[in-house]
């Protein structure tokens, strides 16, 4: 999931730049420097995401049978 966000976000940045660049282009301007880009997910985000998600899991209640099942 993070590293889809990652790739999500910096695809966007570069995207973005590159209509810059061309419109830079088309108007004679100097062409902007590339954008930093977003941090990677380092090993505590992906920490602080599964306690997330396992928070999100374990308090789904789970005494909740559905129509299949019974």
């Amino acid at each position: 999931m993070l590293t889809e966000e990652y790739y999500g976000k910096r695809d966007q940045i570069s995207q973005d730049w590159q209509v810059k660049v061309e419109s830079a282009k088309l108007h004679g301007q100097q062409i902007p420097e590339h954008p930093a880009l977003p941090p990677y997910p380092t090993e505590n985000d992906v920490i602080a995401k599964a306690q997330s998600l396992n928070g999100f899991v374990s308090n789904t209640p789970s005494d909740k049978v559905s129509k299949k099942s019974a």
